[in-house]
């Protein structure tokens, strides 16, 4: 290994951008490096490479208290890429673990669109226990992975799918009290945070 930090750095982006499996191997050493950069480049990469068998890493990495939140913000990121249900469910877990404090912000942000970003039906739990946050980024972003076409679209209909008893509906009047404008067309939903 190189002596500097940058030339380690862009090591490990371009194994990511390669985005060849056999490139895991060569990470292993570089997300632990003592070079935040270095260390959060080897993370992004290890999502560039889409390789389930890298999950239990990244989990560790996400949930681990000690992590620079840097390097955990990529791991939220990482295991959005990968999309396994084993990624799924180590980004539940962080979800519903991770405290609401500032600190943590960006990583709960990161992970919760990592979520948002799956398909077919999840755990809706661990979103729904950010969409009151006082953080109205984190609120933005919770909003965005409940609403998000891609979590059981099929069960949102136009206008509002099964009525009040919908998940979805049942969420967005919440958000709607919390100062979140939920906009529903025939194609999308989006949300829009801010206050009014």
């Amino acid at each position: 290994a190189s002596a500097h930090p940058e030339v380690r750095r862009r090591a490990a982006v371009t194994v990511g951008r390669l985005a060849d499996p056999r490139g895991g191997a060569l990470l292993a050493t570089a997300r632990t490096d003592a070079d935040v950069e270095v260390a959060a480049s080897a993370v992004f990469a290890m999502g560039q490479l889409r390789d389930p068998a890298l999950v239990p890493w990244l989990a560790e990495t996400l949930s681990a208290r000690t992590t620079n939140p840097i390097i955990a913000r990529e791991a939220a990121q990482a295991l959005g890429k990968i999309r396994s249900p084993e990624a799924r469910t180590a980004l539940g877990a962080y979800l519903t673990s991770a405290p609401a404090t500032p600190a943590a912000a960006p990583v709960v942000g990161e992970a919760l669109l990592s979520l948002g970003r799956f398909t077919g039906k999840g755990d809706l739990a661990p979103i729904v226990k950010w969409v009151t946050s006082p953080d109205t980024e984190i609120r933005w972003r919770a909003t965005w992975a409940v609403m998000c076409p891609s979590f059981c679209w099929e069960e949102l209909r136009w206008p509002w799918g099964a009525g009040p008893n919908c998940t979805r509906f049942r969420i967005s009047l919440l958000l709607e009290e919390k100062h979140l404008a939920v906009v529903a067309s025939g194609e999308a939903v989006i949300a829009i945070g801010g206050e009014w």
